[in-house]
């Protein structure tokens, strides 16, 4: 789209399909739950605090927020690199961006409905290391084999590999979250794996823009992202995961 009409149109077409989706809103029945607020902007920040103390107390949060963040910090400099490498990698311009964004987004859908449908299969250690090294290998071969149409693959193996983690983690953090403190812990963990992690993440992309081929980065950051799957193998908390939730489902079974 970007190729073929005005940046005009994409911006308008992008906030219609923002506002359609703010009205869709309205029609969801979300459930009330009651929680105790405290008044004012102190109130707010015990609040806030209640949130990152409670995600901290327990160890399979604290892996979970860690990881993510990590992540997030290696893999924020690729929204920059994208457009960069589909120019001067691929030289394949604008209409080559696009086709790399829209293999991203199907593969984000093709990754959550897989792990939706085999998540309570694997524990959330082999969850990371299948997802991280799928996402890790993808960023690897796009540069070592600089073509339009193994790079719109790999963007898709890429997007799916992370996706596939995906449903797994929240699972994990929900059920290990009470109801009545899960707004302040996701609202915590958003905070502590995007909010910090994203912009360091993409001041430090700037520099390597300016510093390295994006070749080469890509390359670092596939590397980086397998090691870390590799890894998660070792952290005790994603490998017992699996097991108190096998626990947790007996025992709701037998309460009813």
């Amino acid at each position: 789209m970007i190729a073929l009409i005005s940046v005009q149109s994409i911006l308008f077409i992008y906030a219609v399909t923002f506002l359609l989706s703010a009205i869709s809103i309205f029609f969801i029945r979300i459930p009330v739950t009651k929680v105790v607020k405290q008044k004012g902007v102190s109130g707010f920040v015990k609040d806030s605090m209640q949130g990152i103390t409670f995600l901290f107390s327990r160890k399979i949060l604290a892996c979970c927020i860690i990881f993510g963040a990590i992540i997030n910090f290696a893999g924020a400099p690729l929204h920059i690199f994208t457009p960069i490498f589909a120019n001067m990698v691929l030289q394949a311009g604008p209409q080559g961006y696009g086709l790399l964004q829209s293999a991203f987004a199907a593969g984000s859908i093709a990754g959550s409905l897989l792990s939706g449908k085999y998540a309570k299969r694997l524990s959330l250690a082999h969850w990371f290391l299948i997802s991280y090294l799928i996402s890790g290998t993808s960023l690897l071969f796009m540069p070592m084999f600089p073509n339009l149409y193994i790079a719109i693959a790999c963007s898709f193996l890429l997007m799916m590999g992370l996706a596939l983690v995906n449903v797994p983690l929240v699972t994990s953090i929900l059920l290990s979250t009470p109801e009545e403190k899960r707004g302040r812990v996701m609202n915590s963990m958003g905070v502590l794996m995007s909010g910090i992690s994203n912009p360091l993440g993409l001041l430090l992309g700037g520099w390597f823009i300016e510093t390295y081929n994006p070749s080469w980065v890509y390359m670092g950051i596939g590397t980086f992202v397998i090691c870390m799957g590799m890894a998660s193998l070792f952290v005790r908390p994603f490998r017992e995961e699996r097991s108190k939730r096998t626990q947790r489902t007996r025992q709701q079974t037998t309460s009813m």
